[in-house]
């Protein structure tokens, strides 16, 4: 009986040492956010360098588009996102790289079901008598 109350409250302490803070979440979805933030000003200056640095200043200063020392830049950044050929660009720029990862994941999926297929990493023997299929 002292073993199973052993076993129970190590795999609850195991259990509950696996559950994340929510200091940990919240770092997790910062680090997250930045990388998604990241991700659309790489893509922004494949199309426009001075609007990318100008997205770069945006988010890094909340105040950015309301301060009175940035009036100038704000426009100009809020008259380079707003242009026409840019947005057509920067969503020209999203579905590449999203049909990139989708082309990525695929060939992934293909391969692995390859290595499936040709009994090298699970073999069908492994089944039994009979084979899987």
């Amino acid at each position: 009986m002292k073993k199973m109350a052993f076993l129970y409250s190590t795999l609850t302490i195991l259990a509950l040492s696996a559950c994340a803070t929510p200091e940990q979440i919240a770092a997790q979805q910062e680090r997250e956010r930045r990388a998604q933030q990241e991700l659309g000003l790489r893509l922004a200056a494949q199309c426009d360098q001075e609007t990318a640095d100008l997205m770069r200043r945006q988010a890094e200063n909340p105040a950015f588009l309301t301060a009175k020392e940035t009036q100038k830049d704000a426009e100009r950044y809020r008259e380079k996102i707003s242009n026409p050929l840019f947005q057509s660009c920067y969503q020209l720029a999203w579905n590449n790289y999203l049909n990139q990862t989708r082309l990525q994941q695929a060939e992934d999926w293909a391969w692995r079901q390859q290595m499936y297929d040709d009994d090298w990493l699970f073999p069908r023997w492994r089944c039994g008598r009979f084979h899987c299929r």
